[in-house]
């Protein structure tokens, strides 16, 4: 059970692991944290190794309603891993995004996901299955969802999809992720302010936006 973060009166959601298990907690704890600030914002404090790729989509489809609704977005990271992949790309979603000077990050491509049905499913699922999908699917599969995967990055950080690939080529060094820190996160404005915010900043650089 992932509990609030609570912190100069606000209590932060704290997003973990990304997992279907953890869906329906994590929304009901953002529901508390926009009522902590009076629904001044939706305040996100990211602890995430990553997490399954249609709980992302899902997730981001939810918190795209709050900002719909004119409900800024707040996000911070822990000192240090704050968010992978997945979790990066929910931290990318804050109109407001904080980061401290140890914070560090990991972008990588999906894992596999072979969609035979409706239901999604994973390459061991399907192995247990007796469904053995080929390498071309496998890594059609990789390349369509990562692309998937960069393209909202891209949207949120205003930059292009192909700037997300390259980013992973240069830093990558010939291999599928790349895990950064501060100076190299500013190459795809990543964050947008350094410290741990309170809710007076807070409240004070939205009212700049």
């Amino acid at each position: 059970m992932w509990s609030h973060i609570n912190a100069d009166g606000i209590k932060w959601t704290q997003v973990g692991p990304i997992s279907f298990e953890m869906y329906d907690e994590l929304l009901n704890n953002m529901e508390e944290s926009i009522e902590s600030t009076d629904g001044e914002f939706l305040p996100l404090w990211f602890t995430s190794p990553g997490g399954e790729f249609f709980v992302f989509k899902a997730l981001r489809e939810y918190i795209k309603e709050v900002k719909r609704k004119g409900t800024p977005v707040v996000t911070s990271l822990s000192n240090m891993w704050g968010s992978r992949s997945a979790g990066l790309s929910l931290y990318a979603m804050g109109d407001l995004r904080y980061a401290t000077p140890e914070s560090r990050w990991m972008l990588h491509t999906v894992s596999a996901i072979v969609d035979k049905t409706d239901t999604p499913s994973n390459k061991i699922s399907l192995i247990e299955q007796g469904e053995q999908p080929s390498e071309d699917e496998v890594m059609k599969s990789i390349k369509e969802k990562s692309n998937d995967l960069f393209t909202m990055l891209a949207e949120d950080l205003g930059v292009s999809v192909e700037d997300i690939w390259s980013f992973l080529d240069k830093h990558g060094e010939g291999t599928n992720e790349t895990d950064f820190g501060i100076e190299i996160a500013k190459e795809i404005n990543l964050y947008t302010h350094l410290g741990i915010p309170n809710k007076v900043e807070i409240l004070d650089n939205l009212n700049k936006k």
